[in-house]
């Protein structure tokens, strides 16, 4: 199969024993211009087939999210900061989020293996079954997984996407920053310990685990969520908290794209001025946006107010 062939397959199935779905996987990635992963669990090992080129998708302009569990025993920190960085390097154009809540812990109840990859000319590639993204569930385990080539608009494809926006949109998925990852590789050290002193340090380290330090990955659907999304990303990657209308309106228009929103370009940085203004402290909007140095300044940096860097939809 030469680099640029597409493949067809129809529907078939792949079970790691004649041939592996790893190789597949990467490369069907290498191949498409987007990718929604969920996995509940994810190892370096795993990450290795499609670290690369869920890079190159991003170094060429195209989008990817991916959400995965938390399991203390399985899903290693080091494949956790990798993504985080990705996501640091690419803004709106990497989704990145992680499942964890108490329940998830008790009852594994995130438990989805679904990899979604699409091209330039109208067709996906859905993977559906058993296989995690490690390098047993990718290579070494006997799994069960459905492989389905077709137009991305036919309705198998569409469902599979919506059952992906329903993860991503769940209220236990979690934006992980390096300090969360740091909190979340202490929990994985002390689960390897057994006394009554460690048990109650998990248990509150839990508890800190599962409060967000930013808001997680979420859909936008209107323009002002563009310009608060983009805050959010904007904020986690920089330590000044005030930015440009021109930053802002650049970011913005990442996300909104990413998002699949159809706005004109030509407006775009006028309407944007409006949005922030029309919903800053003092106004009669949403309150998200903070202009530098107050209200009566009119100056051109913003930044989030609380509100907005917790806002992840509006009800």
């Amino acid at each position: 199969m030469s680099s640029r062939e597409w493949p067809s397959v129809g529907v078939r199935v792949i079970d790691n024993q004649t041939q592996p779905l790893g190789p597949i996987l990467s490369d069907t990635l290498q191949k498409s211009n987007s990718a929604s992963i969920a996995s509940a669990f994810l190892n370096s090992s795993g990450l290795q087939f499609v670290d690369e080129p869920l890079n190159r998708i991003l170094e060429t302009g195209g989008n990817v999210r991916l959400v995965h569990g938390a399991d203390l025993h399985i899903t290693d920190a080091g494949a956790m900061k990798r993504l985080a960085a990705l996501q640091m390097n690419h803004g709106s154009a990497m989704s990145y989020g992680v499942f964890f809540d108490e329940e998830f812990l008790a009852s594994g109840r995130f438990h989805s293996k679904l990899y979604l990859m699409s091209n330039s000319i109208g067709k996906s590639y859905a993977i559906v079954g058993s296989s995690n993204l490690t390098n047993a569930g990718l290579e070494k385990n006997t799994e069960c997984n459905c492989i389905i080539d077709d137009r991305t608009s036919s309705p198998l494809i569409q469902a599979c996407f919506e059952s992906f926006r329903r993860i991503e949109n769940d209220d236990a998925l979690i934006k992980p920053d390096g300090e969360w990852i740091a909190k979340y590789e202490r929990a994985v050290h002390l689960t390897r310990e057994r006394s009554p002193k460690v048990s109650n340090d998990l248990q509150a380290l839990f508890v800190e685990l599962r409060q967000p330090t930013q808001a997680a990955n979420w859909q936008v659907a209107t323009q002002v969520e563009c310009v608060i999304r983009a805050l959010q990303l904007l904020s986690s990657n920089a330590t000044d908290g005030f930015f440009s209308l021109r930053e802002i309106e650049a970011e913005a228009w990442r996300v909104a794209v990413a998002a699949g929103l159809q706005f004109v370009r030509a407006n775009w940085p006028h309407s944007i001025r409006k949005v922030l203004n029309r919903n800053t402290l003092g106004k009669d909007g949403l309150k998200v946006f903070e202009r530098q140095y107050g209200e009566e300044s009119k100056s051109g940096r913003y930044r989030l107010t609380s509100k907005g860097r917790t806002y992840t939809h509006r009800k």
